[in-house]
């Protein structure tokens, strides 16, 4: 479902509507284009096509019918997720607890910049800003994100060493950016892709155990830093949101 909403311009200045539809309902362009170019986007009384401009506050837009609109502000709403939620807003069965529980009323239309598996808990972004998830979960910007591992075991040497070196993934070789022993049975991994499950997966390759996993950085916004407790979260400030941009 769309979700309505989200921080835009203060003029009425033509804009591609791809970039209103990725303002206005927290989605990508590329699924904007994607949108328009299946006849599910209109303005006023016609049928959108790819490339079109629109003044964004003379201008009637529709997307499946449903007219979206832009707000005068973003939200960026920082999450320290616990373990044993799952990052959705439906469930596969009854007894499931997801993290739009955790959510403030007013803050259950935002959409997640990422997952986090059912067993890890951490630092989880939300925001009605469709840009910043892009920019947050796609590969091509790099944005670091820090992992601290708690092995069930002692961490030997050699499994550094090959989590160093990188591991073979489905025939792929993939590295992390930084590897560091903390100590006998905890390391912190860092990597830029966002793929499932893969702190877990790098692990299993080397034989580490993990007990307890926990992402305790994305770009250079640490949750250390915010003062969230488990399941406690709060809207980012300008300074913090300009620190989840940073690579590292």
């Amino acid at each position: 479902m769309l979700q309505l909403g989200y921080f835009g311009l203060i003029n009425n200045q033509n804009m591609r509507l791809n970039k209103f539809i990725a303002q206005a309902t927290g989605i990508s362009r590329r699924k904007a284009d994607e949108l328009i170019a299946n006849g599910k986007v209109s303005i006023n009384d016609h049928l959108a096509t790819l490339g079109d401009k629109v003044e964004p506050f003379a201008d009637n837009i529709f997307v499946h019918g449903q007219e979206v609109f832009l707000l005068s502000e973003q939200v960026v709403f920082a999450l320290h997720k616990p373990a044993g939620f799952i990052t959705s807003n439906t469930g596969h069965t009854f007894k499931d607890r997801l993290v739009y529980e955790l959510l403030p009323k007013d803050k259950k239309q935002l959409r997640y910049a990422g997952r986090l598996d059912k067993d890890t808990s951490g630092l989880l972004i939300f925001t009605n800003n469709g840009e910043l998830i892009e920019n947050l979960t796609h590969p091509r910007f790099a944005h670091e994100k820090e992992y601290l591992v708690q092995s069930a075991f002692a961490i030997r040497d050699e499994q550094v060493k090959k989590l160093k070196k990188g591991v073979n993934l489905d025939g792929e070789l993939v590295s992390a950016v930084a590897v560091i022993l903390k100590d006998v049975q905890a390391v912190s991994i860092t990597v830029t892709e966002g793929r499932k499950r893969l702190i877990r997966k790098m692990c299993d390759a080397v034989g580490i155990k993990i007990s307890e996993l926990v992402r305790v950085r994305i770009g250079s916004l640490r949750l250390s830093e915010l003062g969230l407790g488990e399941g406690e979260g709060r809207v980012l400030r300008e300074k913090e949101i300009a620190k989840l941009l940073e690579s590292s």
